[in-house]
C-alpha cells in the first residue's frame, strides 16, 4: 500500500522504480495517480514509463497533465523538456512528430521564464548542442561559467562547442579553465580534463 502522505508516497514510488518488476511498478504508479491526482510527479513517472515503451502520445498527454496540475510549473516544464530531449537522443529512430528538440528547448525556456535557475540554462545548452547549434550552445555555457553551476564540466562543455566550431585556440583556453577549477596538486578527478 502507498503511504498516506504525499512525500512518503513519492519516496515509495522512487524506491519502487528499482525494486519492483514492471507490472508491480506501473500498478504502483497508477495507484499513486489515483491517490494524488493533483501531484505532477505521478504523471511524470508514468510518462517516463510510456516513453520507454514507445507510447509517446500517452506520455505526451501525461506530461501536459503534469504541467497543468503542477504547483512548481517550472519543474514540470523542465521534466517535459528532459523526457523529450532524452527520447530524441536515444530513441530518434522512432519518430513522434509532436516531440522535437525545438519543443524540448521551448519547454526548457518556459521553465527558465517561470524560475530563472541555472540548471534550466544548462538544459538549453545541451539541447542546442544536440541540435548542432554550437554557437548558441556556447553562449549559454559561457553564461553558466558566471553562475552557481560554474565547474570543470561547464568549461569542458563550452570547449566542446568551440571544437565543433573549429576554434581550437579558444577550445584550449576553455580546457585550461576546466583544469583550473581544481586545486593543486591535482587529484584524479581532474584527469579527464
Amino acid at each position: 500500500a502507498l503511504p498516506d502522505t504525499q512525500d512518503d508516497a513519492l519516496l515509495a514510488l522512487f524506491l519502487a522504480s528499482s525494486t519492483m518488476n514492471e507490472n508491480q511498478y506501473i500498478n504502483m504508479v497508477e495507484r499513486f495517480i489515483q491517490k494524488f491526482p493533483t501531484e505532477a510527479e505521478g504523471y511524470i513517472y508514468r510518462a517516463r514509463y510510456q516513453t520507454a515503451k514507445g507510447n509517446y502520445s500517452s506520455a505526451d498527454e501525461d506530461l501536459q497533465k503534469a504541467v497543468k496540475v503542477a504547483i512548481q510549473k517550472d519543474d514540470a516544464h523542465y521534466q517535459y523538456a528532459e523526457i523529450i530531449y532524452q527520447k530524441e537522443l536515444y530513441q530518434k529512430d522512432k519518430p513522434f512528430s509532436a516531440w522535437t528538440l525545438d519543443k524540448a528547448f521551448s519547454e526548457s525556456q518556459e521553465a527558465y521564464r517561470l524560475n530563472p535557475m541555472s540548471v534550466y540554462l544548462q538544459q538549453q545548452a545541451q539541447i542546442r548542442y544536440a541540435q548542432g547549434q554550437y554557437a548558441d550552445a556556447y553562449q549559454l555555457y559561457e553564461q553558466l561559467t558566471h553562475s552557481d553551476l560554474r565547474s570543470a564540466d561547464i568549461f569542458y562543455a563550452a570547449s566542446q562547442c568551440k571544437a565543433q566550431l573549429g576554434e581550437t585556440d579558444q577550445q584550449i583556453t576553455l580546457l585550461d579553465s576546466a583544469v583550473n577549477q581544481f586545486s593543486r596538486p591535482f587529484v584524479k578527478t581532474a584527469a579527464p580534463y
